[in-house]
């Protein structure tokens, strides 16, 4: 696969992953009422800054492993064969 559909394909998985972020916030701090808006700008940089992390974190395995291999390869080369078969 081209890097060029890669990327975007991976993107998609890291950023499903914390996707749900905001809504469960939105949901929280709607029953703590007002006193919990004080708490909604540092939850929201804290998602902000997970989404950077799983972002970064896929470009790394995406230029260590350039050919694909997903999860398993990933896992089993760096913490062994059960891990891999988990992943």
């Amino acid at each position: 696969m081209r890097k060029l559909v890669a990327l975007p394909v991976l993107a998609a998985d890291a950023l499903s992953s914390v996707a749900y972020g905001p809504e469960a916030l939105l949901t929280v701090l709607v029953l703590a009422g007002t006193a919990g808006l004080d708490w909604a700008l540092p939850i929201a940089a804290t998602i902000a800054f997970l989404m950077l992390a799983v972002g970064l974190s896929y470009r790394q395995t995406i230029r260590a492993y350039p050919h694909g291999g997903g999860s398993y390869i990933v896992a089993s080369d760096n913490l062994g064969r059960m891990p891999g078969l988990l992943a």
